[in-house]
């Protein structure tokens, strides 16, 4: 909107509340079958309740009062399963049910930003800011623009509670904490910053660089306060290299000319902490509510943990992420080197010495009609990876994170697709995929691919849908997941009747992991500027009139 709240400056949120009287058992998946809430059966009520809001505070950034904006988020769940059993969209990939209010004042490449929050609904970790001040300055210039200093200094009074215990009812006996959390209280103040010095060597670009930072938390893990001193030392390069050769054609590949360019990267690193990662809570957070439930509730059978009757055995801390803590999330992030960063997670550095290596490559080509030819991505190929001279960092292996991005765009509305992730240490994850696209817009769009999933899970899943426009006043859209080591996943089929005024959907769904069979019936007015059959298919059904009577 225009205005709000008597402001005349931009403003956009959404406000969505839902209750139900339930009296049945939450179905959210393998040994969660017969989940309970607290007070089932005498207790019926559940819900949810969320609001957010974003809004321009006026002024320019000419005066410290001016150029401010405004965030803010409400959000209230009845139980810890309640979003999960009724809202698996949002659930999984949908916005965070959290309640903060931020204020920040973002000026060319600095930022100032309070942030206060709390947490409503204690059967997750949040942290609580009471409140949070933040500075940051990104890549200023000094010294004639021989050097880039960037910044990011905070101070914040913090609070983190550990989740509730859940009830037997609500799977007590497959639920555990996260290593990583703790009751704890206590100011925390850091500042880190960088200094870059980037220069040309011929046709490469190398930047060495020195990182640092001083941090203090009044508590850590275990209740003590805690002094921090991080550096980093390393340097980035960079080598672009690129040929053409217009007289490539072929009419059956679309090609008019081709263009190869490339870009190798390289960079080498060194990072020492006075204290382990081991010793402090995750203030800042990696992975959001819906990540850590699931740690929390399905930790044991994911990490090579022994096979009970009925239930697989915990392995219990603090061996949560696997007998060697070879999937702890810290770990990823540290190899990954969210340390480097200098906005990245306060807590998150650690010891670490690496080589990343990558290289980006496209394929270009002309097409369109002629004398009005664009250029356009004809294959994207992208490789990166580490190298861990202290292989002791990397699970004794000298090679890991290695992946890979493949995009052939056979035609405008045609492309192959593949991606691979890969660690190599002894049950390290091994992630495959590939699979077609074709796309006619407005018509509809077909996708088949096959994903292989090795180390804590095996899988090969053959996934594939469609969505079709089948006349001006039909369409449909179909869904399919199969493993192919022998079970079914899912399915679902929508069919929607297209009227003048409301769209009329009967769908069908089969969810195996759950054992659950659904049939689903919906009407919707058109006069909305999305209707929800749009949101989910991709097909665009304008609203009525929008083109003349029909």
């Amino acid at each position: 909107r225009p205005s709000f709240l008597g402001l005349q400056t931009p403003a956009s949120g959404d406000l969505d509340a839902w209750f139900i009287g339930d009296v049945g058992k939450d179905n959210v998946g393998l040994y969660r079958r017969d989940l309970t809430y607290p007070g089932y059966p005498n207790r019926t009520f559940r819900g949810r309740t969320f609001w957010r809001h974003r809004q321009d505070l006026g002024g320019t950034a000419d005066n410290f009062f001016g150029g401010w904006q405004a965030r803010g988020t409400a959000g209230w769940i009845s139980d810890m399963n309640f979003l999960e059993e009724y809202y698996e969209a949002e659930w999984e990939e949908g916005y965070e049910q959290r309640t903060w209010f931020d204020l920040r004042r973002p000026v060319e490449n600095r930022e100032l930003r309070l942030l206060t929050s709390v947490r409503l609904d204690p059967f997750f970790t949040q942290t609580e800011w009471w409140p949070r001040l933040d500075h940051y300055y990104m890549g200023q210039p000094l010294l004639y623009d021989a050097v880039s200093w960037y910044e990011h200094s905070g101070i914040a009074y913090a609070k983190q509670s550990t989740p509730q215990t859940p009830t037997v009812g609500q799977g007590r006996n497959i639920w555990t904490l996260l290593p990583y959390e703790s009751n704890v209280l206590g100011e925390r103040v850091a500042t880190r910053q960088e200094l870059d010095l980037p220069f040309q060597a011929g046709a490469v670009k190398l930047v060495p660089y020195a990182l640092g930072e001083l941090a203090h938390w009044g508590e850590a893990l275990d209740g003590s306060p805690l002094d921090r001193a991080y550096g980093q030392v390393g340097i980035r390069s960079s080598l672009p290299m690129w040929t053409a050769d217009n007289t490539v054609e072929s009419q059956l590949w679309n090609l008019h000319g081709l263009a190869h360019k490339v870009v190798f990267e390289g960079e080498f690193s060194y990072a020492n902490a006075t204290q382990s990662i081991d010793q402090l809570p995750l203030y800042d957070q990696i992975d959001d509510d819906t990540i850590n439930q699931y740690r929390r509730n399905i930790p044991y059978w994911d990490f090579n943990a022994p096979q009970g009757s009925g239930y697989p055995t915990p392995l219990g801390t603090p061996y949560i992420f696997g007998p060697d803590n070879k999937y702890d999330p810290r770990s990823y992030a540290v190899r990954r080197g969210l340390g480097s960063w200098v906005t990245g997670p306060t807590e998150i550095v650690n010891d670490l010495t690496a080589f990343r290596v990558a290289a980006r490559q496209r394929w270009q080509t002309k097409r369109g009609p002629i004398g009005n030819r664009r250029i356009i991505d004809w294959i994207t190929f992208d490789v990166d990876g580490e190298f861990f001279p202290t292989t002791s960092q990397n699970f004794g292996q000298l090679m890991g994170l290695w992946q890979y991005d493949f995009r052939w765009h056979v035609g405008d509305r045609t492309a192959v697709l593949s991606t691979a992730d890969v660690d190599f240490f002894n049950g390290g994850q091994q992630l495959y995929t590939v699979g077609v696209l074709l796309n006619r817009t407005p018509r509809g769009s077909f996708y088949i691919g096959f994903n292989q999933f090795g180390g804590p899970i095996s899988a090969a899943v053959l996934a594939g849908s469609y969505t079709y426009r089948m006349s001006p006043k039909w369409a449909s859209s179909f869904g399919s997941a199969i493993d192919l080591t022998g079970n079914n996943i899912g399915q679902n089929f929508q069919l929607v009747r297209i009227g003048e005024s409301f769209l009329m959907t009967f769908g069908f769904n089969v969810d195996y992991s759950r054992n659950n069979v659904g049939v689903t019936f919906n009407l919707e007015p058109r006069f909305l500027s999305r209707t929800q059959f749009a949101s989910r298919s991709g097909i665009d059904i304008p609203t009525a009139g929008a083109y003349g009577l029909e």
